[in-house]
């Protein structure tokens, strides 16, 4: 799967998420947006909705040291964990 399209489905799940109350419609998605604390003000709850929609949506298990969002604070880095476990299915 591209880069581009894993990009595409993970800020669609943002957005329902975040639903309407949240997600300006003129906000700019990008890969530097960070998720908690600035730019998408996402909770500890949102985090946890975050990685159960992108397993079902992407059949990946999101691996159990990242669950934590430690180093995760990016819609980049979202989409590369989803990339790494993505190419990790198919060896």
């Amino acid at each position: 799967m591209e880069r581009n399209e894993i990009f595409k489905k993970v800020i669609e799940t943002i957005k329902k998420i975040l639903g309407t109350s949240n997600a300006d419609a003129n906000f700019i998605f990008s890969e530097d947006v960070q998720l908690f604390q600035t730019g998408l003000e996402f909770s500890s709850i949102d985090g946890v909705m975050l990685v159960v929609e992108l397993e079902e949506i992407f059949d990946i298990q999101w691996p159990d040291e990242l669950l934590t969002f430690d180093d995760i604070l990016t819609i980049g880095q979202v989409v590369d964990v989803i990339n790494n476990c993505l190419n990790e299915k198919k060896v």
